[in-house]
């Protein structure tokens, strides 16, 4: 290894003015252009913009999303909603009337995700700080608490304490064994850091995907079905159905649906399981919560619908245990539960596929979420002090 006082004048003097300059950019970054970054900017400027802005807008949706928030009237109650691609789906104010009168109130941004799962849903947490919102709204159901864990970062959520948290929750132990998928999370978390790095790869001017997606540990007879790397077509080893019951329900199941389904939504609702995973995910929902708590924002937790015909693949006293630990959460004066019980329940013709509301299904789900904020139950008086962190 050559000692760095052999290393050329002229190199050193270009790291030290690469370090300097990227020191520089983070510095403009946060303390001139605020916590929203450019982001801000370049929404107003492509507002009126068609191609390429449009493409532009859609790979940094949540970007522009949050940045909204910093352009909220005064007086107004700004609210984040969190999810999944179901919470896309299930949130829609455009199925509203224009001119809404509930709105009049509110101002509400979207971070809906695909296969946002508490892990990223824990790294948000830490996104929005004091000041930053009045209240999160967070699509949760046994979907996401009894699925196993995806360790995949989820675009706009870089950081390293969500991490932190998931190698604490599941001990040396498993870190050590599998240390490789870990290590290339840790690597994922760290790039992530400066916060437009994750926005960038979006864009595609990096090759930090490969870095940030860890093997798939495939020895799950071997691993503890809560921790394998559970990316697409994985599921734990315990799941209700055996494979040939799986195939022969999914196929009476295609036949009654009106259009056709992908296979990805059958595996994803046969994982709902037991397993060591239900602690880790509610433990990651916990965190996150108290860490929005801490920052003096409130928390609305929603129960999305599934399909009617999804009970059949999965163990439905899953959905018990989630609503018990919902509203072991709401016990908190400044958490809400807004489950699914009281409601009609959905009917086939208002959903798209197993897992997502079409218009008509959202139409009557943005409805009823709408009402509950603008009706303020979850503004009573703030408490005095903040929730200890975790």
């Amino acid at each position: 290894m050559t000692p760095l006082g052999r290393i050329p004048a002229s190199a050193r003097r270009l790291a030290l003015s690469i370090a300097s300059a990227a020191a520089l950019v983070i510095a403009v970054d946060c303390g001139l252009l605020g916590n929203a970054g450019p982001w801000e900017t370049i929404d107003r400027a492509t507002e009126e913009c068609e191609e390429p802005c449009h493409e532009i807008r859609s790979r940094t949706f949540t970007e522009f999303e949050l940045a909204h928030l910093a352009r909220a009237e005064p007086g107004k109650w700004r609210v984040v909603v969190i999810g999944s691609s179901r919470a896309g789906a299930g949130y829609d104010p455009l199925t509203l009337a224009e001119g809404d009168a509930s709105f009049s109130t509110l101002h509400i941004a979207k971070a809906a995700i695909a296969s946002l799962q508490p892990y990223a849903m824990r790294t948000l947490s830490s996104r929005l700080g004091r000041g930053d919102a009045d209240e999160v709204v967070l699509f949760l159901s046994e979907f996401d608490t009894h699925r196993p864990v995806y360790l995949v970062p989820s675009v706009g959520f870089g950081g390293t304490d969500a991490w932190l948290d998931f190698a604490r929750l599941t001990g040396f132990e498993f870190g050590w064994k599998h240390r490789e998928p870990m290590l290339r999370l840790a690597a994922a978390a760290l790039s992530n850091t400066y916060r437009h790095r994750d926005v960038i790869q979006t864009l595609g001017r990096n090759y930090a995907p490969r870095l940030a997606t860890p093997a798939i540990v495939r020895d799950s007879a071997a691993t503890p079905a809560g921790y394998q790397n559970a990316l697409a077509g994985e599921f734990p080893v315990d799941a209700i159905l055996p494979a040939a019951e799986f195939a022969r329900v999914s196929g009476e199941i295609r036949s009654q649906l009106a259009k056709p389904v992908a296979q990805g939504p059958f595996t994803q609702i046969r994982s709902i399981s037991w397993g060591d995973h239900v602690d880790v995910q509610k433990s990651l929902v916990t965190r996150s919560i108290r860490r929005f708590l801490a920052n003096d924002i409130r928390v609305m937790i929603v129960e999305p619908p599934l399909h009617p015909l999804a009970e059949r693949l999965y163990d439905t006293r899953t959905r018990t245990d989630f609503r018990r630990f919902a509203h072991e959460l709401a016990n908190d004066s400044r958490v809400q539960f807004l489950g699914l019980e009281g409601m009609a329940a959905f009917r086939a013709q208002e959903f798209s596929d197993l897992t997502h509301l079409n218009v008509t299904g959202a139409k009557r789900y943005t409805r009823r979420i709408i009402d509950q904020l603008a009706d303020g139950a979850t503004r009573p008086n703030r408490p005095p002090t903040p929730a200890a962190e975790p």
